[in-house]
């Protein structure tokens, strides 16, 4: 069973993840580290979505014992208008938008170790 948004928080911010409380919003809420690194906590799927920038070690990172990419409904992204501090790419729309990669965690763990290698 995945990780629940209170464990996801509770994890990011024991790792030195800073909520950047005045960027949430009712569907995700973003996190940040010293080294400019962005976690979203997205509420609705229970997941988590990573910069965009990691998707060449995607294969590496979906190996990770107790993570899973959770691809979105156009193919390997997520796309979320309101994860600003990614960068946007073209999906369905005639407009870009933002898109990152979702994932969710079975253990704290996992999450630990998938952070550690970002």
């Amino acid at each position: 069973m995945p990780l629940n948004l209170k464990q996801y928080a509770s994890v990011l911010n024991d790792i030195g993840f800073e909520l950047l409380g005045d960027e949430e919003t009712k569907k995700r809420a973003p996190y940040i580290d010293a080294n400019q690194e962005v976690i979203y906590i997205n509420k609705a799927s229970n997941h988590l979505t990573f910069d965009p920038k990691h998707v060449t070690r995607l294969r590496e990172l979906n190996e990770i014992a107790g993570a899973s990419h959770q691809p979105g409904k156009t193919g390997v992204f997520s796309h979320g208008s309101n994860m600003h501090r990614f960068r946007k790419r073209q999906n369905t729309g005639k407009d870009k938008i933002a898109a990152g990669l979702a994932f969710k965690f079975d253990t704290k763990s996992s999450l630990v170790d998938f952070v550690s290698r970002l």
